[in-house]
């Protein structure tokens, strides 16, 4: 599943709103105990672009806002993107063990 940290959001003069987003996946570490742990780690960032007027337009109780505003944010090609690239890399994990040695 794609994971995303917008670390914030601000308004543009051109009716837009800039979130400033990183993208993560959960990296396995140590714990210094003997086991490891789960932890998101930034693999990406950049900034999704938000209209205004649509934004303005959402109604609904808070939880269908927020829903809301997740469709608008997936709407962003590069957060397609990163959900196809991971459906991709499941696909592949399951058929192949890395790293692996390519031959051509």
């Amino acid at each position: 599943m794609a994971k995303f940290k917008v670390a914030s959001i601000e308004p543009r003069a051109d009716a837009k709103l800039a979130c400033d987003t990183f993208v993560l996946i959960e990296h396995e570490v140590d714990n210094g105990e003997g086991g490891t742990v789960i932890v998101d780690k930034v693999v990406g960032h950049f900034t999704v672009i938000l209209d205004a007027k649509a934004v303005n337009a959402i109604a609904g109780t808070k939880v269908q806002r927020i829903k809301a505003y997740k469709l608008l944010f997936a709407v962003d090609t590069r957060i397609v993107g990163i959900i196809d690239s991971e459906a991709a890399v499941a696909k592949m994990s399951a058929d192949i063990e890395f790293p692996v040695s390519v031959s051509l």
